[in-house]
C-alpha cells in the first residue's frame, strides 16, 4: 500500500530559496594583486619626482640641461632606496626568527604602549653628549662611538618589536595575519617614503619627527624592557 504525502499549495507552488554563489577565490586574489601592483606603480612614481626635483636643485648645470638623465638616475636612486629599505625590514625579519625569545620580549613592551617619548629623549641626550665627548681628542671619540653603538644596539633590539607592530597596523585588518617579514618589510617601507618628501622637499621638522620614530620608540621600548627585567629580578626572592 502506498502512502501519498501531500503538500500545502503554498508549499508546493513556492519557489526553492537560492543560495549565494561561493566567492571567487581566484578573482579576489587577482583585485588584490592589482591594487597592490598599483599602489606600488604610485609610489615609484611619486619617488621619481621627488628624486628628480632633489637632483634638479641640487645646482648642478648637467641635470639641468639634460632632464631626461635626471629622471632615469632618480628612478634609479629611489629603485636602490627602496631595495635597501625592504632589505633593512627583511633582516628585522630574519634577526626576529633567531632570537625568538627576545622579540617576544620586545613586542610585548611594544604593544603595551608608551617608549616613544623616553625613548627619544634618551637618543638626543646620548647624541649630545656623544657630540660634547667627540671634541675631547682621540680618547673622546672612542667613548663618543661607544656611546652611540651601544644606543644604536638597543635601538636595534626595540625595532625587532616596532618595525613589525607598525607594518602590522598600517597592513590594517589583515595584519595580524601577516608573517612577520610582511609585516617588517612594509613597517619599513612605509618609513622609508615618509622620510622622501622630507629629505626632498627639505622638511626637516617632519624628518626629525620620523627620526624620532626610528630612532626613539624602539630604544624606549627596549629601555622599558630592561627596565622591566631588571625590576623583575630585584624583586625575585633569593634561593
Amino acid at each position: 500500500m502506498t502512502r501519498c504525502v501531500c503538500l500545502p499549495l503554498a508549499l508546493r507552488d513556492s519557489p526553492l530559496p537560492m543560495r549565494d554563489p561561493p566567492p571567487d577565490l581566484h578573482a579576489m586574489k587577482n583585485t588584490r594583486r592589482v591594487r597592490s601592483l598599483s599602489r606600488a606603480a604610485v609610489a615609484v612614481a611619486a619617488l621619481v619626482l621627488l628624486a628628480g626635483t632633489a637632483a634638479a636643485d641640487g645646482g648642478d648645470a648637467y641635470w639641468r640641461d639634460h632632464p631626461g638623465a635626471g629622471v632615469a638616475a632618480g628612478f634609479g636612486v629611489a629603485l636602490l632606496a627602496m631595495l635597501g629599505v625592504a632589505g633593512l625590514g627583511a633582516a628585522v625579519a630574519v634577526l626576529g626568527a633567531v632570537v625568538p625569545r627576545l622579540q617576544a620580549t620586545m613586542d610585548l613592551r611594544a604593544r603595551e604602549g608608551g617608549g616613544l617619548l623616553s625613548g627619544s629623549l634618551v637618543a638626543v641626550g646620548a647624541l649630545a653628549a656623544a657630540a660634547a665627548v667627540a671634541q675631547a681628542g682621540a680618547v673622546g671619540r672612542g667613548a663618543a662611538a661607544l656611546v652611540v653603538l651601544a644606543a644604536a644596539a638597543l635601538a636595534l633590539a626595540g625595532a625587532l618589536a616596532t618595525l613589525p607592530l607598525l607594518g602590522e597596523r598600517l597592513l590594517g585588518a589583515r595584519g595580524a595575519e601577516a608573517s612577520p617579514l610582511r609585516r617588517s618589510v612594509t613597517g619599513a617601507l612605509a618609513l622609508g617614503l615618509a622620510f622622501l618628501p622630507a629629505l626632498a622637499l627639505h622638511l626637516w621638522p617632519l624628518a626629525f619627527l620620523l627620526g624620532l620614530v626610528v630612532v626613539g620608540w624602539p630604544l624606549g621600548v627596549c629601555l622599558s624592557g630592561v627596565m622591566r627585567r631588571a625590576g623583575r629580578e630585584r624583586g625575585a626572592p633569593a634561593a
